[in-house]
């Protein structure tokens, strides 16, 4: 879309007038094009083709929930796991990782994980969290007792609805 007009002043900000229909962005488009999000970016690039549906679902999904890790999360979590870079998980741990971020055909917004704190989980495709809120922030707790600061939510997309979290998810055992 080229811009064909700029700054024409309304009462509420700027409107800029574009030649076609801008379409909103799918979860595919934010997590390759956000600066904080490369390293998931690496681990969706690591999957091979079958091995897992996220990274056509993150494209085409009608209904899907993604959870993604901050750059400084994956740089805390290989310190952790005393690892250099995702590679080295190898393919299976890899696949489960990414696969414990992701809510496919369901759309979880924040209100929901409020709603489930004290009540229910919040199921990934393999592990349970826990939901809890602290100093107004809510939280994801994995199996592990790893808790995860959602620092960004309900970013809505084509296809979903994205959270920014601060720390990797992975636990072991099924929802």
């Amino acid at each position: 879309s080229k811009i064909t007009a700029m700054d024409k002043i309304a009462t509420n900000g700027n409107v800029h007038i574009v030649d076609e229909v801008i379409p909103v962005p799918t979860l595919a488009t934010f997590v390759e094009s956000h600066p904080d999000f490369e390293a998931m970016r690496e681990a969706l690039s690591l999957l091979e083709l079958g091995e897992s549906t996220v990274n056509e679902d993150l494209a085409n999904a009608v209904e899907y929930t993604f959870f993604v890790p901050q750059n400084v999360a994956f740089e805390n979590f290989y310190k952790e796991v005393e690892l250099d870079n995702l590679e080295d998980l190898g393919p299976n741990i890899l696949k489960y990782f990414v696969e414990s971020h992701a809510i496919p055909n369901d759309i979880v917004d924040a209100q929901e994980i409020e709603a489930a704190i004290d009540n229910s989980t919040i199921n990934t495709m393999n592990i349970a969290l826990i939901a809890g809120k602290e100093n107004d922030v809510l939280t994801l707790t994995d199996t592990q007792n790893r808790v995860a600061n959602m620092v960004g939510v309900d970013v809505r997309a084509a296809n979903g609805i994205l959270h920014i979290i601060d720390s990797v998810i992975l636990g072991l055992g099924e929802p």
